[in-house]
């Protein structure tokens, strides 16, 4: 087991890197967890540079072909990201070219170029991260595909011209295959409104259904996951399970971050992300895919929930290596410690309850936040997918991409008491039943 992390140093209010160079729980906890694995000035390095512009072109809206032409004839310091159809222009982000551009210069015509043809739907803005799920669900134009997390709808956006482009059909086809179908979930009334806006150019478009719905991720219906008329009826092809998360994997975007993280943030947000992401693998077809992913670097809030999903659920997770081009990531984590908000470091559950303090704080403490004790299952876990900003000049993510192989679902410990109670009582109301007394009045 590694030494606790003691917080010895004292906030400094003039240090401008908010816990970047390691001053703060988010460095610290990262260079606990990922310092054998990742050279960590190399990342710190990167960490107090802004990130590139990147941005992805609609492919089914018209003017595509020219907006094709000007990106090839650019001159400057544009990527094409081939994994993910997608452009990097390294030049800091809007903010710096603001402050670095004039009128009539060439960085000046390209910052105007980007809000025109933003505002024309014809490129659509999103971190290059981000387009990494979608991008490995390999989405076609029949799926029947379901957003739980939806909002601010990038990835939902992203979903739905993909899907258009690979050939969504207008009317059945004689295998009684329908136009494909996107749900897009989210909790927050208000978002979801956002949301409709964002996504009504592409519900403009016959070939593809779009549903905006308003549920607790957690609870989504199963009513939505059936589909009048088609050979399937039950489940989702392709789910995005995209979860809330402690963020920390930004801080590229959000400097200040690190400075107020605490380790309690995974290990609270762990249960919310098992329970939204089992409810997204209940809601899927056998065969069907789901991507479960989270803008965070924390093991407790990645390969921690993962290690539960394939202990509870029938899953298996897919090796991804083959679609991911030019892309440089990193296995998922076979294993890790758990830290609590004193610094200190266990390495197992019963180690957790046992030197927990105060022992109020021991029920914050899971059996699942703790890497599995099965080294097959352990090995597993380097089936996910880390991307950390050094390596391609990008914010930090983690995917895992799973594959539901059977149903029903296999029962549990808790399933099957709860049945045994069931039955219990289901006896005893039987035996009042038989022996009652019919009594005139």
């Amino acid at each position: 087991m590694r030494q606790d992390i003691n917080d010895d140093d004292d906030d400094d209010d003039d240090d401008d890197d908010d816990g970047v160079d390691g001053d703060g729980w988010g460095a610290a906890g990262v260079e606990h967890q990922l310092g054998d694995v990742v050279e960590t000035d190399a990342l710190f390095a990167i960490l107090k540079r802004p990130l590139p512009i990147t941005f992805r072109v609609n492919r089914t809206q018209p003017g595509v072909e020219a907006v094709d032409a000007d990106l090839q004839g650019f001159q400057g310091d544009l990527t094409y990201l081939d994994w993910c159809d997608a452009w990097q222009l390294n030049v800091g982000n809007v903010a710096d070219i603001k402050q670095r551009t004039k009128p009539g210069s060439a960085l000046h015509e390209w910052r105007q170029w980007l809000a025109a043809r933003g505002k024309a739907k014809l490129i659509e803005r999103q971190e290059v991260v981000s387009m990494l799920p979608v991008s490995l669900l390999q989405l076609e134009g029949h799926h029947r595909v379901l957003d739980m997390c939806a909002a601010p709808g990038s990835k939902t956006s992203q979903a739905a011209d993909m899907m258009l482009a690979r050939g969504a059909k207008v009317s059945k086809t004689t295998d009684g295959a329908a136009p494909g179908c996107v749900v897009a979930n989210e909790l927050d009334a208000r978002r979801a409104r956002i949301l409709i806006g964002r996504l009504r150019p592409f519900a403009q478009s016959p070939a593809l259904n779009i549903q905006v719905v308003n549920h607790k991720a957690q609870t989504i219906p199963a009513s939505l996951a059936c589909f009048e008329g088609q050979k399937n009826e039950k489940g989702f092809d392709r789910i995005i399970c995209d979860v809330p998360c402690s963020g920390d994997g930004t801080l590229r975007k959000n400097p200040g971050l690190w400075a107020h993280w605490v380790p309690h943030y995974g290990l609270s947000l762990h249960s919310t992300q098992l329970q939204i992401a089992l409810r997204g693998i209940a809601l899927l077809r056998v065969g069907g895919r789901m991507a479960y992913s989270t803008c965070s670097l924390n093991p407790l809030e990645n390969e921690a929930v993962v290690a539960a999903l394939l202990r509870q659920a029938p899953v298996k997770l897919v090796d991804c290596s083959s679609v991911l081009g030019s892309l440089q990531v990193l296995e998922g984590l076979s294993s890790w410690d758990v830290i609590d908000d004193t610094g200190m470091v266990f390495s197992s559950h019963a180690d957790a309850i046992r030197r927990s303090r105060p022992k109020r704080c021991v029920h914050r403490f899971r059996k699942s936040h703790f890497p599995p004790s099965d080294s097959a299952r352990a090995a597993e876990l380097r089936k996910c997918i880390r991307v950390l900003p050094h390596l391609n000049n990008t914010g930090g993510f983690f995917v895992a991409l799973f594959e539901r192989t059977s149903d029903p679902w296999p029962a549990s410990k808790s399933t099957e008491h709860a049945k045994k109670k069931s039955l219990d009582k289901q006896r005893v109301v039987r035996e009042l039943y038989n022996n009652r007394k019919d009594v005139t009045l």
